[in-house]
């Protein structure tokens, strides 16, 4: 027998019987506060930005430290920070799936991998990881620990992203996020991302 339709779930009242949202797990009983924004991360569409480079990027000074996974090859720290900004845990990451999904990649190199690190309490408060096709650069995974938000963080991780791009010979980065995402979407674009 199929499992109902999460809008079934939702009309008969029995979320506990709903099958999963993308990745997610299924919708528990008491997530009813979290429903509208489990539903809006569900249905929204995928928005792909781009920027493209003329110059070598100018480095920005900041108090974030900025080191590469290859320095510090912690998949610790990254699924604690996947797991405490995506779907708030619903979502979470095991050290296979880690493995998997970035470092058995082609593309993966632990140099195009970053972490921002606290001075304070030397942990990660952020994550971005560079795959470089030819003259493209694709953003993979830019986050930032809730707390540490709206200190720079994102842009310094950024940052030193396009400057390795920019060594790498590509000219073109490309993000996705979810259009509903909007302090993302509205991120990329002062940093000069456009849709595509």
């Amino acid at each position: 027998m199929r499992p109902p339709s999460i809008s079934r779930c939702i009309r008969i009242g029995r979320p506990t019987s709903c099958r999963p949202i993308g990745n997610s797990l299924p919708v528990q009983r008491g997530d009813v506060a979290n429903f509208s924004e489990i539903l809006r991360a569900a249905v929204s569409l995928p928005l792909r930005l781009e920027k493209t480079l003329f110059a070598a990027p100018v480095t920005v000074a900041t108090s974030t430290t900025v080191v590469t996974f290859a320095d510090r090859p912690s998949i610790q720290d990254w699924l604690r920070l996947h797991g405490e900004i995506f779907l708030h845990g619903r979502d979470v990451w095991t050290e296979s799936r880690f493995r998997r999904e970035l470092l058995e990649r082609d593309w993966f190199l632990p140099q195009r991998m970053w972490w921002a690190i606290s001075p304070a309490s030397d942990t990660a408060i952020g994550a971005i990881t560079l795959e470089v096709a030819g003259d493209v650069g694709q953003i993979h995974w830019l986050m930032v620990d809730p707390a540490a938000r709206r200190r720079g963080v994102a842009a310094a991780l950024l940052a030193t992203l396009e400057n390795a791009a920019w060594q790498c010979g590509a000219s073109r980065i490309t993000a996705e996020t979810l259009s509903s995402w909007e302090p993302a979407v509205a991120f990329y674009r002062r940093q000069g991302y456009e849709a595509a």
